[in-house]
């Protein structure tokens, strides 16, 4: 082993000093040491030896003793064993020296060396206690008691070391994993917390969503009840009907509402990106609530309206359906909390290529600690200002939500009684002039609305939905086949080949409509299949089309886009 370690005499004979280093420093090949080794062990010397190369130094009175160790801790290099004589006069003696050192530096391997002691084994037991650390050699020194004491002694010290060394890894390793646990079980608190706020939340949404769906169940069952009346003349029911048609409206928007916050969150929801005139979009949406009378006059107070755009209407590539959608969300957000003054929407171009849109209102605002809470999902159920207000709360998550998937987002600027400025953020990427907009190419393409000559299979098990078919597809004069389940579509298509279109509901007993649209494919892989689906949680489109579909159309139906469908695929 090639180690240095350092010794420390003691004694205040200079010639003890010199026996000492002539033990231990003397060379591996010492003829001194051979010819000892060959009397006491009866070998041959050998060759090779290992030792420690020792590096001594020397202290003639106790006290120098003691200032010599406290430096040597001081310079990083300290000693591991001493060598203590006892009667060192004048000063301090061996024992008091030892005493001193022990006290701050117990570690330190100390063998009692004297030819004389003033202190009995009694005395040094009471004064040290029963340790293995009291050794003592009488002077003269054996040799090779000498150097083996030292060896074992500076091995014992190393051993004792490395020990503490591990000791104090461990204790290192175990604050740091105390940290981890004190950090962990803070953040599980805070989990925690965050869960029970999450579900008291969550309850008082529940509560206002059974309130938002009772409310227009109830107007739909009260008046359908009322409609049974033979009395009511007839101004009053075509009444009730539009009642129960808003209501049916209403209710439609809530659980789109709820399925659309569940599509986000489970990521199946797509932007569809479209070229489109912007200026054109935001007019039409501009006309939506000017012309709505409910929405120009709240508490007999006219509120004015102020569109912001720029003079060049430019063409733009993103979703423009969903970007519809979050300035409806927030207009109809700043209708509701805005009772005089006005309300003003529009757009910016920056110079980064951004898109900044806003809705400013000069309505109740809303405080600064709240602002946080109203993009999250169930925010409205905490917030006194919103949950005094009719409404789910989820409108302003869908359009923070929509504007993050279009590449952007969403903030607001307000205060409570002084007005909310909603901003939000999109790339602005121009649309290329030569390349056709599916827009534009919708927008000037006619569907035709005589089905004459063409025959339509429709399959549905629901007999009102049936009864609501017969009355929409009847009059264009199609000829039409029905059929109750997928079994019953198959063997049908089977015996008529004159099929021109099949409009399948998903959902069927017997068999399902994915089932009946393979085998009908595989019978003719040309013929038309439009699903009729009232799938909530899943990409409708993707579905269908995956499945064998061509289109899809979703529950409940829109008659405009029901004819529409029908009319594409009719005369494609």
């Amino acid at each position: 082993m090639d180690k240095k370690r350092r010794i420390l005499i003691v004694d205040d004979n200079e010639s003890i000093h010199d026996d000492f280093k002539k033990i231990l420093l003397i060379t591996k090949n010492s003829n001194v040491i051979n010819e000892m080794e060959q009397l006491l062990f009866e070998e041959k010397p050998v060759n090779k030896r290992i030792s420690y190369d020792y590096i001594i130094d020397d202290a003639y009175q106790g006290q120098e003793a003691i200032e010599m160790v406290t430096k040597s801790f001081d310079e990083g290099f300290p000693y591991s064993l001493i060598y203590m004589d006892v009667r060192m006069p004048p000063g301090i003696d061996g024992v008091q020296a030892m005493d001193k050192i022990w006290q701050k530096h117990p570690n330190i391997e100390i063998v009692i060396c004297s030819a004389y002691s003033d202190y009995s084994w009694d005395d040094i037991l009471e004064k040290f206690g029963e340790t293995d650390k009291l050794l003592f050699i009488k002077k003269p020194f054996n040799i090779i008691v000498v150097k083996q004491l030292t060896l074992s002694l500076i091995t014992k010290w190393d051993i004792a070391k490395k020990n503490r060394e591990y000791m104090q890894h461990l204790e290192k390793e175990v604050e740091a994993r105390t940290v981890e646990l004190k950090h962990l079980l803070r953040e599980m608190t805070l989990l925690k917390e965050k869960a029970e706020d999450a579900d008291k939340m969550k309850s008082a949404f529940l509560a206002n969503m059974s309130h938002e769906i009772r409310s227009p169940m109830n107007a739909i069952l009260g008046f359908s009840e009322l409609l049974e009346d033979p009395e009511l003349d007839e101004e009053t029911k075509q009444q009730y009907l539009q009642y129960i048609n808003l209501s049916g409206k209403s209710l439609l928007n809530l659980i789109n509402d709820i399925i659309f916050v569940a599509k986000i969150e489970a990521g199946i929801l797509e932007i569809q990106p479209l070229a489109f005139q912007l200026n054109t979009l935001l007019q039409e949406i501009y006309s939506i609530y000017l012309v709505d009378k409910q929405t120009q006059t709240k508490d007999n107070l006219k509120l004015e309206m102020h569109l912001g755009i720029q003079d060049e209407d430019p063409e733009i590539i993103t979703d423009p359906e969903r970007l519809k959608q979050i300035f409806i969300n927030l207009l109809s957000n700043a209708f509701k909390f805005t009772t005089q003054g006005y309300i003003r929407f529009g757009y910016d171009v920056s110079p980064e290529n951004w898109l900044t849109f806003f809705v400013e209102d000069t309505g109740i605002g809303i405080p600064q600690n709240k602002q946080d809470l109203i993009f999250e999902r169930f925010g409205q159920a905490e917030n006194s200002l919103l949950s005094k207000s009719k409404g789910t709360g989820l409108g302003l998550t869908i359009s923070k939500n929509l504007t993050e998937l279009m590449g952007g987002k969403m903030w607001i600027n307000s205060a409570a009684g002084k007005g909310s400025t909603f901003y939000f953020t999109i790339p602005f990427v121009k649309a290329d002039k030569n390349i056709s907009s599916p827009v534009k190419e919708k927008a000037a393409k006619t569907y035709d609305s005589n089905f004459s000559n063409k025959t339509i299979l429709i399959v549905e098990d629901e007999d009102l939905n049936t009864i609501f078919l017969k009355q929409v597809l009847v009059p264009l004069h199609a000829n039409l086949e029905w059929a109750v389940n997928g079994a019953d579509a198959v063997e049908k298509f089977r015996k008529n080949n004159k099929i021109d279109l099949i409009l399948m509901d998903i959902k069927m007993k017997v068999m399902d409509g994915m089932e009946a649209a393979k085998q009908i494919k595989a019978i003719n892989p040309n013929i038309p299949i439009i699903a009729q689906t009232a799938f909530a949680m899943a990409d409708e489109e993707q579905y269908c089309r995956t499945h064998g579909f061509d289109d899809y159309i979703k529950k409940p139906i829109s008659i405009t886009e029901l004819k529409e469908k029908i009319s594409r695929w009719l005369f494609k």
